[in-house]
């Protein structure tokens, strides 16, 4: 069917479009992060040079933190070249065929909502919806349906068959009268109709010629039948066979609705963890930073606990795409992506 085909491809390029989207807002955020960690790192060169022209460092340290600028712009290099990547990603899911190698379009990611926890899916739940709007289960009951007609009509071929065949009509004979061998039977009266052929066409339609209805039945036994016997066997089987496609197909649905639930609980325990993560590493750099304006900690370690902080908030990065995509995956498991987001499908028509 057509129309279940385009909403599960629509389903489909809702899906890719919703983690190009959030891939976009991963890479724009890596962004955020390698800018200010280059921000902290120059800062820290700046400082750990005033402290060597005062004699407080040596210049090992100052390379060490010349290094650890140098670390942060490629970093930043790299953030910045995947963030135009994910601008491609994101730009060929919505033009598709539309794109050409001058398009020059951007997108500026504006929804960005602040992580709040998930509540525990209801998987029983979740399995109804798939199984209520997943349009492969909508195919796959069509199938079935086809199939209990096919079978219907190969046992209808067995049985013997009886045709009736009515006819019902007028004649239109004129002309001049002839001899014929009944000419001389007692009783024999010959036509009166004279005329030419031209007088025809008036003597069918009005003149009321003689009217003739015959019928005649027909009826046939079939004996062996060997060819319809087959094809019975050939419908049922191929019904059977999409009986158990719906099935398996059901339960490959459990087993993926079941797989993204965990899924998405897994990825909203792995944003916390992240989330606690990035806290203690601000707070040891913090701590790190005050140990060294008070000369107990060196450049070098004040740049290690930078490199945790960084580590730490492009793993909370990843774990915010993840959970996005886990549920945009949820949500394409149970077949409501589209109304979720409001997308609507008219019915299509088949061109001849």
């Amino acid at each position: 069917d057509l129309h279940l085909s385009i909403r599960r491809q629509r389903q489909m390029c809702i899906r890719d479009s919703i983690n190009s989207y959030w891939d976009l807002v991963a890479s724009q955020e890596n962004v955020r992060v390698g800018e200010k960690s280059l921000e902290s790192t120059r800062a820290l060169l700046e400082q750990t040079r005033v402290q060597y022209e005062v004699g407080v460092v040596s210049k090992v340290e100052v390379i060490q933190a010349e290094a650890g600028v140098a670390n942060s712009e490629f970093n930043l290099i790299v953030a910045k070249n995947d963030y135009m990547n994910a601008q491609d990603r994101l730009i060929a899911n919505v033009l598709g065929n539309s794109l050409q190698a001058n398009t020059d379009l951007r997108f500026t990611p504006t929804d960005n909502p602040p992580y709040v926890g998930v509540d525990p899916v209801n998987v029983e739940k979740a399995v109804e919806n798939a199984f209520k709007n997943r349009p492969e289960l909508d195919s796959a009951d069509k199938r079935v349906q086809q199939g209990e007609v096919a079978l219907r009509f190969a046992k209808n071929q067995r049985l013997p068959r009886f045709d009736v065949n009515f006819e019902y009509r007028t004649t239109g004979t004129v002309g001049t009268v002839q001899d014929t061998i009944f000419s001389g039977f007692p009783g024999y009266t010959p036509p009166t109709n004279t005329g030419g052929f031209g007088d025809t066409f008036d003597y069918y339609y009005q003149r009321g010629g003689p009217r003739e209805l015959s019928a005649l039945g027909i009826v046939s036994i079939p004996i062996g039948n060997t060819t319809a016997r087959k094809n019975v066997s050939r419908a049922r089987i191929q019904l059977r066979q999409a009986e158990s496609q719906i099935t398996q197909l059901e339960q490959n649905i459990i087993v993926s609705v079941r797989r993204s639930a965990r899924g998405l609980l897994a990825s909203a325990q792995g944003v916390e963890a992240a989330e606690r993560r990035r806290i203690a590493a601000a707070e040891q750099l913090r701590a790190e930073e005050i140990r060294l304006e008070h000369g107990e900690s060196t450049p070098f370690d004040v740049l290690q606990r930078e490199r945790d902080l960084v580590d730490a908030e492009s793993q909370k990065i990843s774990a915010l795409q993840a959970f996005r995509v886990s549920q945009a995956t949820l949500q394409r498991e149970e077949g409501t992506i589209l109304s979720d987001r409001n997308v609507v499908i008219e019915q299509v028509r088949e061109l001849d």
